[in-house]
């Protein structure tokens, strides 16, 4: 009796441990039913390293320079030769594209006339590339100028009220691509249209009428225009009261930024800054925060240039929120960067040790987002809620708004739910669905961040870590779910 006993506990302390480890499995794989109201929470199992590969994302990076002439019978390209409309923004990889228009042709002091407005070809022929550039997926940044062939002549504009006409003419185009267009560099006036050398550009009544007109005309874009000093007189204050003054989201100067073409060439960058460099770039990055800065790295000389990185010329790119550079220009400056390596002497980024700084900046101009967590908090045929926590990395932020769209697949990679969900401007994102109309199985979660068209996703947003970006759904992989 006694060895029977003994035998019967072994028994029952088995089978009680065989019980726990079967609920303990059910658990942890969800199959076990619940019995209460709590809610499944699951973070998901992803790898929340930054890729450390070049993402192509929305209006940042290298750009690619490219000058077109604007004429009475359309746009052309390489000295007149080839239409505008033909031009293949797919066969380069750059994601944005520099477009410099040369509406010379419209003005007296060129065309030996009078000052004309444009076209309705010029205008047919502008919507037509831009549409060819939105078909492409790439962005621009775009300057018209009155300089022939964008070059360095001087007092080539027509007079001011027909410079605004153009404006007016060219907003009703440029106002259907926002999603297209990264910013209007205001230009126009001066050599290379970057607002100096003419007579004109130092008539700041002048300037603020162009700026201001470009603000009325335009509905969201980001203005940039040549220096701060611009946005001071703008403002209507000195140097000293605009570094007491903050632009509010109010105010119509918030979407006034500046383009620097001068980047780095000196203590002043060559005339952008006026007064104090340091003082005016703290004040200027409020306005980079949320609008792209970036222009061409400049180079005067070995002594004065502050691409070097014991200029901390990383710190500076940091600081003004760069969002993007002339992939051709200035090679003093750009080959340096190739020839130096990213080390701890620069900075924190340990998983960039090793690669060339030039890499380093290319892959972080603008925002880069990378994925640092995403929780599912869901009820068995009930609400699910998706946390995911991010990390922008990137020199700069996102500069526009973007929507959310939220897509699941079953595990024949059917699409089973496809539902906006809100908007995204940089920050955590929360999103919740109604699982009621999902039978029992295994669903895999993606999320746009992109720009919907007629619910079309455009222009999406690609985390940096590695392999969670799907190719075919222009969307995330941010987790899955057993029903």
């Amino acid at each position: 009796m006694k060895k029977n006993s003994i035998l019967f506990k072994v028994i029952g302390s088995f089978c009680c441990v065989l019980m726990i480890a079967i609920v303990s499995l059910l658990t942890l794989t969800g199959c076990c039913e619940k019995h209460d109201d709590e809610p499944i929470i699951l973070i998901q199992d992803l790898d929340y390293s930054d890729g450390i590969e070049l993402t192509y994302n929305p209006d940042q990076g290298f750009y690619r320079a490219k000058v077109f002439t604007v004429r009475c019978d359309g746009i052309f390209y390489d000295e007149g030769q080839k239409s505008a409309i033909e031009y293949d923004f797919n066969h380069y990889e750059n994601q944005l594209f520099h477009l410099r228009m040369d509406i010379s042709a419209f003005s007296k002091e060129n065309n030996g006339i009078g000052d004309i407005e444009l076209t309705t070809k010029a205008l047919d022929d502008l919507n037509e590339l831009l549409n060819n550039l939105k078909n492409a997926q790439k962005n621009a940044v775009i300057r018209f100028c009155y300089c022939p062939d964008f070059g360095s002549a001087s007092d080539k504009e027509p007079s001011l009220e027909m410079m605004k006409k153009h404006i007016n003419q060219i907003s009703s185009v440029l106002n259907k691509y926002e999603s297209s267009i990264t910013a209007i560099e205001a230009g126009m006036i001066g050599r290379w249209g970057e607002m100096n050398g003419s007579a004109i550009t130092k008539d700041s009544a002048v300037v603020n009428e162009i700026l201001g007109t470009w603000l009325s005309c335009t509905n969201s874009f980001p203005i940039l225009t040549r220096q701060p000093q611009h946005i001071y007189d703008f403002l209507g204050l000195t140097y000293e009261q605009a570094m007491n003054y903050n632009i509010e989201e109010s105010d119509k100067a918030y979407r006034l930024g500046i383009f620097d073409d001068s980047y780095l060439g000196s203590e002043s960058d060559l005339g952008t800054f006026n007064h104090n460099r340091s003082r005016e770039i703290e004040w200027i990055s409020k306005q980079t925060s949320h609008l792209p800065f970036g222009g061409e790295a400049s180079y005067s000389s070995e002594e004065k240039s502050l691409h070097r990185i014991e200029d901390r010329c990383l710190e500076n790119m940091n600081t003004l929120n760069l969002s993007y550079l002339n992939y051709h220009y200035n090679n003093n400056v750009t080959d340096y960067w190739k020839s130096q390596t990213y080390s701890a002497e620069m900075g924190s980024d340990s998983a960039y040790y090793g690669m060339s700084v030039y890499e380093y900046i290319a892959k972080h101009f603008g925002y880069r987002f990378v994925l640092n967590k995403s929780t599912f908090k869901y009820e068995q045929n009930s609400k699910l809620e998706i946390t995911l926590q991010l990390k922008n990395v990137g020199f700069g932020n996102l500069t526009k708004t973007k929507d959310l769209q939220l897509i699941a697949e079953n595990n024949v990679g059917e699409i089973v739910l496809r539902q906006n969900v809100g908007s995204f401007t940089g920050e955590q994102i929360v999103v919740n669905t109604n699982l009621g109309d999902l039978s029992k199985g295994e669903y895999k979660f993606y999320l746009a961040i992109c720009s919907l068209e007629e619910d079309n996703i455009t222009y999406p947003i690609a985390f940096s870590n590695s392999g969670l970006f799907n190719n075919t759904l222009k969307a995330n992989y941010v987790g899955k779910i057993e029903i």
